[in-house]
């Protein structure tokens, strides 16, 4: 470990222009969530990957072993619609 180093942070938003997959880490109250909003904000105008589509799905709805990925998906979707 070298402690005493900085690490060099990048913008969020850089980091995700370059990256397909990533891993939003952080403490309580960082900000996890208003970077997500903010990225999908700039998803829904056309100013981020506009070609794939975000599905926003928190981890604390995955409650057990039987949570399946494709079916959360499908319900959030689904929910979504029902609001349009």
């Amino acid at each position: 470990l070298a402690l005493s180093k900085r690490i060099e942070r990048a913008k969020g938003l850089e980091i995700a222009k370059v990256n397909s997959h990533l891993i939003i880490l952080g403490k309580s109250g960082s900000g996890k969530t208003t970077f997500l909003k903010h990225l999908a904000t700039d998803w829904c105008q056309g100013d981020f990957q506009p070609k794939k589509l975000a599905v926003f799905i928190e981890l604390r709805r995955i409650t057990n072993k039987k949570w399946n990925l494709i079916r959360a998906i499908g319900e959030e979707l689904d929910s979504k619609k029902k609001t349009l």
